[in-house]
């Protein structure tokens, strides 16, 4: 792929430091309206994608000691890496990048080690009642293919989880 060509060093050393693994689901809203004199109408409409990448480091564990340094510099790896992994044109689309910083998640698969989660939503820029569509499912190929790509080149600790659409 020609993305990895152009891999920064900066991108080699943040996966020789940080095992990485990513999880997509889809984002749903609930829209609650209420016209008048008619009852309220509740709908659940997929409005786009979460992008879930979880990272730890691969010397050391992460835990919420007192500096939360391993924590803080994990999530901002993930957040160097998924500056680098977004498409530059996302058009109608909207990519919203979500630390959950001060809270560890564990990946029951390696018997609960704790992991840091930066959440990329990708979801439509439209009006609310907009469904996600053909924009926002390119953004998530882009963004899933490129993470497929870096986990082949069997760079140390990348590993891949099921995904579900």
């Amino acid at each position: 792929m020609r993305w990895l060509v152009g891999m920064t060093n900066d991108t080699r050393e943040l996966l020789g430091r940080t095992c990485i693994r990513h999880q997509v689901l889809p984002y749903y809203i609930l829209l609650d309206e209420r016209p008048i004199g008619a009852p309220p109408v509740q709908r659940r409409i997929q409005k786009g994608f979460d992008v879930d990448l979880y990272g730890s480091p691969i010397n050391g564990e992460l835990h919420l000691d007192s500096g939360y340094e391993y924590l803080r510099s994990t999530l901002e790896d993930l957040k160097s890496l998924a500056e680098q992994i977004l498409p530059k044109n996302a058009n109608s689309s909207e990519i919203e990048l979500i630390p959950f910083d001060g809270s560890l998640d564990t990946d029951p698969a390696q018997h609960l080690k704790a992991e840091a989660l930066l959440r990329i939503r990708i979801s439509s820029s439209g009006s609310l009642d907009q469904p996600a569509g053909p924009p926002e499912e390119q953004v998530l190929h882009e963004v899933t293919e490129k993470l497929e790509a870096l986990q082949d080149t069997r760079s140390i600790g990348s590993q891949k989880v099921s995904q579900s659409r």
